[in-house]
């Protein structure tokens, strides 16, 4: 368990070496245990994977953990398996596969009642539309996302409301761009989240 939060923490602040160390010591002994968090160790290992450019260990490592909760009967855990995989998809490109892996997590998220979950999925489903350039579709996602992360009282709406402002550049919507953009400057001002801060401070000029 320590090993797995202080890889989580690595991975979060962007340590990618460390956390891939700290996650797969975890996973040796959550495997050697046989462990019910696994399969969250698995799922971490994904998005480290994503965020170090090895696509297609990350998508091994979502399916892995899909199968391991279908085998304990964990449709939420599935359910994230699937998110993932999607997420690794469209990473390589591959929107079919993406948006078939998306409708399959969003299925097991209505079926567990996991508001955090489709609120997830919307926001996905936002970024697979603005990848395709449906600018409209990506729009209405991502407003779905921001509305179902305020329903749950999560911080998290501010990234499907920042890509909601990119979106409204992307659309030449520039009034409602700047005042989305505006919005989750001052959001994330106050997270002090330096990252996005250049990001949306870029897009402004």
């Amino acid at each position: 368990h320590v090993s797995m939060r202080l890889g989580a923490c690595h991975a979060y602040l962007g340590n990618i070496d460390r956390a891939k160390v700290l996650l797969n010591e975890a996973l040796e002994i959550a495997l050697e245990h046989r462990l019910p968090r696994t399969t969250d160790i698995l799922n971490r290992l994904c998005f480290v994977g994503i965020r170090s450019g090895d696509i297609q260990a990350a998508f091994e490592h979502a399916r892995a953990s899909g199968l391991m909760a279908e085998a304990q009967g964990n449709t939420l855990g599935v359910a994230n398996s699937y998110a993932m995989m999607s997420r690794t998809r469209w990473q390589a490109g591959d929107l079919a596969a993406a948006e078939f892996f998306l409708e399959e997590a969003t299925i097991r998220f209505e079926r567990f009642g996991s508001r955090q979950g489709l609120a997830e999925a919307a926001n996905t489903r936002g970024e697979l539309a603005r990848t395709r350039g449906d600018l409209e579709a990506a729009e209405n996602a991502y407003i779905e996302a921001c509305a179902r992360y305020r329903s749950i009282g999560s911080n998290s709406g501010m990234f499907p409301q920042l890509n909601l402002g990119m979106t409204y550049l992307l659309a030449a919507k520039f009034s409602q761009a700047r005042a989305t953009l505006d919005m989750v400057e001052t959001a994330f001002e106050k997270g002090d989240r330096k990252a996005a801060l250049l990001v949306i401070r870029l897009a402004k000029t």
